[in-house]
């Protein structure tokens, strides 16, 4: 039998007593670990930038990085795991478009270079091959071209004696040349002095040297680099040495003397020191053409083409 329930007295106020409330707390979510998606979103964003040069890689590679980043995003917002792949990826999105941005410009200045050099482009190669074609090899009798100048041989001797005040010239330019460390080839090789004193000579050449104002025009179009016509003659050599004396520093194909324009012309007087076994020295010069032009960016960058000049003294 069951104890009857005391009923409970008018006006009471007890309360039933209530089971304590329990509190559920989450599992603890794994901190530091890096998603596959925001691994991969990274490797590929450090491609990207080390191919952003390469057109189109680098820039399907950002891109790719970018969405992988996005998505790494989306399934762990609380990480920033996901950070370093967009970053990388945005990187190479940028550059890999800013390298399709300069290879669009550079198309499209060759393409308008093509179209604008048209007559012109024909003309300057028809000009390059009939200097191509011109005789380069002369007799001591003979009037030289030497692309702009007109070069006549006044008189030469192989086995020349300086005199005292050539020899003072031989000898201060000696002394300049066995200083000059500049180049990896001793300089004092390039005027005859890696030859042997017993097995050297001197030998003087005096040139006659008119600019041909005519041709020089042509040459001007072809925009030739003419060497040696500056303070040592260098371009001009005898049995590749160079001359001991110096010419006038303004004879160059910048700075033609007034003399020069005349139909006198001007002397240069030249000596060499060369082995003394050479029977018939050859003078050469040498000058350099570019083979094309562009009206955008004139010859800079072009191919040229190297013409050797000789005299047979």
């Amino acid at each position: 039998m069951t104890e009857p329930v005391a009923p409970k007295p008018e006006g009471s106020t007890l309360v039933e007593p209530t089971q304590p409330e329990q509190k559920t707390t989450p599992p603890p979510q794994p901190v530091g670990k890096w998603s596959a998606l925001a691994i991969v979103a990274l490797i590929i964003g450090i491609v990207g930038i080390l191919t952003m040069l390469v057109p189109f890689v680098g820039l399907a590679l950002g891109i790719a990085a970018v969405i992988l980043a996005i998505v790494a995003r989306k399934k762990s917002p609380e990480q920033k795991k996901w950070l370093p792949g967009l970053i990388t990826g945005s990187i190479a999105t940028v550059m890999g478009l800013g390298v399709l941005v300069l290879l669009g410009l550079g198309l499209l200045l060759s393409g308008i270079g093509t179209a604008v050099n048209g007559e012109q482009g024909k003309e300057y190669q028809a000009q390059v091959q009939t200097i191509t074609n011109a005789k380069k090899d002369f007799t001591k009798g003979e009037v030289a071209e030497f692309g702009p100048y007109d070069v006549t041989v006044v008189s030469s001797e192989p086995y020349y004696q300086p005199t005292a005040e050539e020899q003072a010239i031989i000898d201060e330019k000696y002394e300049d040349i066995r200083r000059d460390t500049s180049s990896g080839k001793p300089v004092s090789d390039w005027y005859g002095y890696g030859i042997s004193d017993e097995n050297a000579q001197y030998a003087s050449v005096v040139l006659n040297v008119r600019y041909n104002e005519e041709r020089a025009a042509q040459y001007d179009t072809l925009s030739p680099a003419l060497k040696g016509w500056s303070e040592e003659f260098s371009g001009v050599t005898l049995e590749d040495m160079r001359s001991l004396r110096d010419v006038p520093d303004e004879l160059d194909s910048y700075r033609v003397p007034e003399e020069a324009k005349t139909a006198e012309g001007v002397t240069v007087p030249l000596l060499f020191r060369i082995d003394k076994t050479t029977a018939s020295p050859v003078l050469t010069y040498e000058m350099v053409v570019f083979t094309k032009t562009s009206s955008i960016v004139g010859t800079e960058g072009m191919p040229s083409k190297e013409f050797i000049y000789s005299i047979q003294l």
